[in-house]
């Protein structure tokens, strides 16, 4: 799991599979451009969900995580709370729907981390970090995000 302000996203110019994604970010970067859903990058490989969306109260969140993908978020307005825990932690699957490779998770409460994502915030996750998006910071609220999808094939 990577965090990171999009202006400093050439710190992590190595890791050559989040270089198209960056990129595609430092040029949308209020989102208004870019309509609401899919925007297509590099076809199946890598491409972009523009999503508006309420938060909801942190009970509500559950934890997902996508085997075949890293994705990207970038908060191109509002903020949202999003909780971080290895997938090993997170126990069975719940569920996985394949047509959008997420898998779903109960609800887990123990250990894990809380990331604020404020406005040009940057979250890196790959298929091994579970993460809990679409958590309220402190009551109702709407976000406009980019989520990139990178896709990942299995380490080693």
């Amino acid at each position: 799991m990577i965090t990171v302000r999009l202006k400093d996203w050439r710190r992590y110019e190595a890791l050559q599979e989040l270089r198209a994604a960056f990129a595609f970010l430092e040029r949308h970067a209020d989102g208004r451009d870019l309509r609401e859903g899919r925007n297509e990058i590099a076809g199946e490989e890598v491409y972009a969900l523009a999503l508006t969306a309420p938060l909801k109260p942190e009970e509500e969140c559950v934890f997902e995580t996508h085997p075949g993908h890293i994705d990207v978020i970038y908060l191109a307005a509002g903020e949202e709370l999003i909780g971080y825990a290895p997938a090993g932690a997170l126990g069975e699957a719940v569920s996985y729907d394949a047509a959008k490779d997420t898998a779903f998770y109960a609800n887990f409460s123990g250990g894990s981390r809380v990331i604020l994502a404020e406005r040009d915030t940057v979250c890196v996750f790959y298929p091994e970090d579970g993460h809990r998006p679409w958590c309220q910071v402190s009551g109702p609220g709407r976000v406009r995000k980019i989520v990139v999808k990178v896709a990942s094939g299995p380490i080693g």
